[in-house]
């Protein structure tokens, strides 16, 4: 810019405008797109941990409380923002629905700081049910469904299927 004060007004003008012109076609510093090019779509994986679930039993009044972890892993190398994650607890033997989390974008936002996940990245959310079975039945199914709409507009949809058991029932290790 010293180099520009002996110049005239004019030519000062268009040394600026050049410089000003080089630094727009510069990357920007804050560009943290980690999509590999040339992907069409991205790919989901979904878990929940632990799995089998754990079940805790109140003995006063048979209610039933388990908590667990789902994790979302893109695995195609394109981001996505998940849209919504439901998860369902049914009775095994009659089907009937006894609980449901339903987390929207904006309650991810709210409770995880956010609703994207990166290119091969991963987003745990942690959730918590509570049901009663009419025979006070402790086991029961859970299903995980979660909706992402990645970088390129395509609408993706993955389930998943975990049982809730007892705490005896857990597997050896």
């Amino acid at each position: 810019i010293n180099t520009l004060v002996g110049r005239s007004p004019l030519r000062r003008g268009f040394g600026l405008a050049a410089v000003l012109l080089l630094v727009s076609f510069m990357p920007a510093c804050s560009d943290n797109n980690t999509n590999i090019p040339n992907v069409p779509r991205s790919a989901i994986f979904v878990s929940v941990e632990p799995n089998p679930v754990i079940g805790i039993q109140n003995a006063l009044t048979g209610s039933v409380s388990a908590a667990y972890v789902v994790q979302i892993r893109e695995l195609a190398g394109l981001g996505c923002t998940v849209q919504f994650i439901s998860s369902t607890v049914f009775d095994p033997e009659t089907g009937v629905q006894v609980s449901n989390n339903y987390f929207d974008a904006a309650a991810l936002t709210v409770f995880e700081g956010t609703d994207y996940i990166e290119a091969e990245g991963v987003m745990e959310v942690s959730q918590s049910a509570a049901y009663t079975l009419p025979d006070f039945r402790l086991e029961a199914d859970l299903t995980v469904s979660v909706q992402v709409i990645d970088d390129n507009g395509n609408l993706i949809n993955h389930s998943t299927l975990a049982q809730i058991v007892p705490p005896s029932a857990e597997p050896e290790q």
